[in-house]
């Protein structure tokens, strides 16, 4: 299932992406997400998407950035507080620093 992002993942849109995650997560098979509409997100969006990502791993469901659709936007504010991290043998982050993106 490819799911598209909206353009704010802020804590004022927090129940709707809660919704929206909750829905995509119940509806079965893996998702990816289309975030390349995305320009501002902020902790509780970064949260919300941490801990869907936690709930479909648990479930043994992909839940990915899709081909070419992931967001500056999120990678930084991921980095910025501390969600994303160096791959190590699970690869089960949603932000995974690739080595040169830290050399």
């Amino acid at each position: 299932m490819l799911l598209k992002l909206h353009d704010k993942l802020t804590i004022a849109s927090a129940d709707e992406l809660k919704a929206t995650l909750v829905a995509a997560l119940d509806g079965g098979g893996d998702i990816l997400l289309d975030a390349t509409a995305v320009e501002q997100i902020d902790l509780t969006g970064l949260q919300l998407l941490f801990a869907a990502h936690k709930t479909a791993v648990r479930n043994g469901k992909t839940f990915a950035f899709a081909e070419g659709a992931a967001s500056e936007v999120i990678d930084l504010a991921a980095l910025r507080a501390g969600f994303a991290r160096d791959a190590d043998d699970s690869n089960t982050s949603l932000w995974l620093r690739r080595s040169h993106e830290h050399a």
